[in-house]
């Protein structure tokens, strides 16, 4: 059992992921109601959800009215309307990349994998860079071609399914660039940040100030492998993820750092 989500809620990307996926296994779906771009990991604790039952094409899928984390976690422990457990969850096709490690914490998409692999249940994030930015996600034209992003997904869940992901991760992030017809597949590091973020203040009609948050993209950090110039020269970039934030090394020398010092009173 695949199950498959995304931070955008109904989508040509989710179309794609869940024709890609139901090729190769039974699926389940459970998706945000509505969109929930940069919401990372967070869980909906102060107020009731809601889901409803819908389609999108010949699909089944459910619509829940928290966040990507929130399906994930409602697919994995509501067993009335999820009676198995899925072995791999898929999440996508987001609408944009997800290039740094600031939108590694802050993507919804991935929020949802990292609430699936704490799960035991490893997952595949995977984003397109918009093909057109005057377009709105949902605009067929913002999307690579059918025709190409199927196969590229069935290849990825298909070798996910057969040998598992690679040792020591927990989620893969693909990103796929605009132009897919000679792109080859660049693993690589994120940076820590793509864009170059500032606030802007702005008037509304009614001449109050608001605020909008912007940016400009950053020069790349590391020139032979930086995963923006990867996805410019129309890679496939992956990037493996770990969950283990605190690793061993980490806490050896934090036991060092704190064994010559006491706590006064």
């Amino acid at each position: 059992m695949i199950l498959v989500t995304n931070d955008d809620g109904v989508s040509p990307g989710l179309e794609i992921l869940l024709s890609a996926a139901s090729s190769l296994s039974q699926v389940c779906s459970i998706i945000p109601a509505r969109q929930q771009s940069a919401v990372g990991k967070s869980m909906t604790f102060h107020k009731a959800l809601r889901v409803q039952k819908s389609s999108l094409g010949k699909f089944p899928i459910y619509e829940i009215s928290g966040t990507p984390a929130d399906a994930i976690s409602f697919a994995l422990h509501y067993r009335p309307l999820f009676p198995k457990c899925p072995s791999l969850t898929v999440a996508g096709i987001n609408s944009g990349y997800n290039l740094s490690l600031h939108s590694l914490y802050s993507s919804g998409t991935i929020g949802a994998c990292i609430e699936s692999a704490l799960n035991g249940v490893p997952a595949i994030a995977f984003s397109s860079q918009r093909c057109c930015f005057d377009c709105n996600w949902d605009d067929p034209k913002n999307w690579q071609p059918r025709s190409k992003l199927l196969p590229l997904c069935k290849y990825f869940i298909s070798n996910a399914q057969k040998h598992g992901l690679p040792p020591g991760c927990d989620i893969l992030s693909i990103n796929f660039p605009r132009d897919l017809s000679r792109a080859k597949i660049a693993v690589c590091e994120p940076q820590s940040h793509v864009f170059d973020v500032r606030v802007e203040k702005r008037i509304d009609p009614d001449g109050s100030p608001y605020y909008w948050m912007a940016g400009s993209q950053l020069k790349p950090e590391r020139h032979d492998r930086d995963v923006s110039q990867l996805l410019s020269k129309q890679n496939i970039t992956i990037t493996p993820i770990s969950l283990g934030a605190c690793e061993a090394e980490l806490c050896l020398a934090a036991k060092k750092y704190f064994s010559n010092k006491r706590w006064a009173k």
